[in-house]
């Protein structure tokens, strides 16, 4: 955005949210990114209602419909858009329901993630000494590790499911956001706003939380952002390998496995169209995610 136009807002009296808001909606790729968030969102949430088939439901399925290609009539009538799987599956409502599933493992491990990773970051700036220093080193030789290895070694001795899935990568995502904190929270408690609360006899921790912590907060939004788009693809990859989700539970994951020895065989739609799925839910969250950092970070704008 030109420097012209910020000043123009800035002189018709716009609130920081508008203004932003304004920043943000000027770029057409932040725009597409969001669109396609929304879609992938509601596809995901409402799956139950706009999946024509539960594709979980064994007695909905029908062995005979396997592996049929997109557009294809099945037994009962059905006209399968993106075809079918190995088990008879409508391959467009099994996809829906992964959606809701990797949305679901993204969304709540990011979360976790934020409010640890958030937590013991502040920690680590406001409590300098030994407390600094040790959570630091974790986090340090926590960033030192490669997140897919320990992601896998945890579901490994954890078994598969959920809960576990969630688990394993709140573990590999923490230190991301204490780490990101922890660098924000420096610059800020030396700012005179801080002085006065600390003059003013105000508690560490109210001080940390109340007063430093909501001016931590545009970095913190861009590193979730692109946190959620990176768990769902962590979340796939562990399933894809066979670590991460039972084989019971939908998941984009598990659907691109099923279909990777069939991709020589012709029956491409088996993966190809779960992967597909995947790479939109990604690149919609990282345009946003993207155009978040442009828009919050004053020294990225021109």
């Amino acid at each position: 955005m030109s420097q012209k136009k910020r000043i123009n807002r800035l002189a018709l009296g716009d609130t920081p949210w508008k203004r932003l808001a304004g920043e943000f909606f000027e770029s057409r790729l932040a725009v597409l990114g969001l669109i396609l968030c929304i879609i992938i969102l509601i596809s995901g949430s409402f799956a139950p209602w706009i999946a024509p088939q539960n594709p979980y439901d064994l007695a909905t399925l029908n062995i005979l419909d396997s592996k049929l290609p997109p557009f294809s009539k099945g037994t009962d009538g059905m006209v399968h858009l993106l075809g079918t799987d190995e088990q008879g599956r409508d391959l467009l409502s099994a996809i829906l329901y992964g959606l809701r599933t990797s949305l679901f493992v993204g969304a709540v491990s990011g979360g976790i993630s934020l409010v640890i990773g958030v937590s013991l970051g502040m920690l680590a700036a406001f409590y300098s000494g030994r407390v600094e220093s040790f959570i630091m080193r974790l986090v340090d030789l926590h960033l030192s590790l490669p997140a897919i290895l320990v992601a896998i070694i945890l579901v490994a001795i954890l078994g598969q499911g959920i809960d576990k899935l969630i688990f394993a990568i709140v573990v590999v995502f923490w230190a991301g956001f204490a780490r990101t904190v922890h660098g924000v929270a420096l610059a800020e408690k030396n700012k005179e706003y801080v002085e006065a609360a600390v003059n003013m006899t105000l508690g560490k921790l109210n001080i940390a939380f109340k007063h430093i912590l909501p001016n931590c907060l545009p970095p913190v939004i861009v590193v979730a952002t692109m946190r959620v788009a990176t768990a769902i693809s962590l979340e796939a990859t562990l399933s894809f390998l066979g670590v991460g989700l039972p084989v019971t539970k939908p998941s984009l994951g598990l659907l691109i496995s099923n279909g990777f020895d069939y991709m020589l065989s012709g029956r491409y739609w088996i993966s190809f169209y779960p992967g597909v799925a995947l790479l939109i839910t990604v690149i919609g969250i990282n345009l946003v995610g993207d155009h978040l950092r442009d828009v919050l970070n004053p020294r990225l704008k021109r």
